[in-house]
C-alpha cells in the first residue's frame, strides 16, 4: 500500500511469480513419490512372500533333520546293541565300529581303531579281496555277498569272519558298512570234527 500525505491508501502495489514450473516440478516428483511408493509396497509384499516361503522351507528343513536325527539314533541303538561286528569306512580308514567290533579286533575302546588305515586291519593275504569289494560296493550303489578273509587284531593275531558289505550314507557322505561274524569258533569246530573222523576212520 501506498499512502498519500494524509496517511490515506492512495495505490496498492502487487507484485506476482510465475509458479508453473515449480508446480510442474512439484506434481512430478509427486507422481515420482507415488511410482517409489508402489514399488516399495510391491516388494515389501514380495518380500513379505519370500520370508513366508523360506519360513515354511525352515520349518519342513527341521523337520525332516529332527526325522534324520531319530532315524540315526534309532540305526545307533541298533548298531550299537548287535551281536555282530559292523565297521563303517570309506575304502581307506575305518571311521565308525560298534562294541562288538571293538571286541573282535581285541581293542577296549572305538578310539582304538576308528581312524586307522583298512589295509591295518585287513590280513595282508586278504587285502586285494576286500579292496576290490569296496570298491564294488562304491561303483556300483549295491551290497556284495558274504565272503570269507581274515582280519588283524591289535595284537598282531588273525581272526577269521564271513563279511557283507554295503552302500550307506554316513554323516553326509557315502560309505561302506561291513558286517561281520566271527568264524573263528565254527572253524575250530568243523576242524576238530575233521580231526574225530580221521581219528574214527583210521580206527575202524
Amino acid at each position: 500500500a501506498l499512502l498519500d500525505a494524509a496517511g490515506s491508501v492512495e495505490h496498492i502495489i502487487a507484485t506476482g511469480i510465475d509458479i508453473t514450473d515449480q508446480r510442474r516440478g512439484e506434481e512430478a516428483l509427486q507422481k515420482a513419490h507415488d511410482r517409489l511408493e508402489a514399488r516399495v509396497e510391491a516388494r515389501t509384499d514380495q518380500l513379505a512372500k519370500a520370508v513366508h516361503i523360506l519360513q515354511a522351507e525352515t520349518a519342513r528343513h527341521k523337520q525332516t533333520a529332527e526325522t534324520l536325527r531319530e532315524s540315526e539314533e534309532r540305526y545307533r541303538g541298533l548298531v550299537e546293541l548287535a551281536f555282530e561286528a559292523i565297521m563303517i569306512h570309506n575304502g581307506e580308514s575305518l571311521i565308525d565300529i560298534n562294541p562288538a567290533g571293538v571286541k573282535l579286533l581285541g581293542a577296549s575302546h572305538p578310539d582304538e581303531l576308528i581312524g586307522k588305515p583298512l589295509r591295518e586291519l585287513v590280513h595282508p593275504d586278504y587285502w586285494e579281496l576286500v579292496q576290490t569289494r569296496a570298491q564294488k560296493v562304491v561303483e556300483e550303489g549295491k551290497g556284495v555277498p558274504p565272503v570269507e578273509h581274515k582280519l588283524v587284531r591289535l595284537d598282531g593275531s588273525s581272526v577269521e569272519v564271513e563279511a557283507v558289505k554295503i552302500p550307506i550314507t554316513y554323516q553326509g557322505h557315502p560309505a561302506v558298512q561291513t558286517v561281520m561274524r566271527d568264524n573263528s569258533e565254527r572253524k575250530r569246530a568243523e576242524a576238530e570234527r575233521e580231526t574225530e573222523r580221521t581219528r574214527i576212520a583210521r580206527d575202524l
